[in-house]
């Protein structure tokens, strides 16, 4: 029996279940492959907003902070 086999799926309630969470086979957002449903969140970020190449490390943070919070 595979790992949540026969289980229900389960609402992700904080960002480290996004982070586990596997994408739909195949899911890719702007020509980007997502992983992970988190992979899924911030592509989609992406294609609306943009930001200076030095600033990406920044702003990776304070997205990753915003969705711990917001979630």
């Amino acid at each position: 029996m595979l790992p949540g086999e026969g289980q229900l799926p389960q609402l992700g309630r904080s960002w480290e279940h996004y982070k586990a969470a596997m994408a739909p086979p195949r899911e890719v957002i702007d020509d980007i492959f997502c992983h992970t449903r988190a992979d899924m969140v911030i592509n989609s970020f992406w294609t609306f907003y943009t930001c200076e190449e030095r600033y990406k490390e920044a702003a990776a943070n304070v997205i990753d902070t915003e969705c711990k919070r917001l979630l």
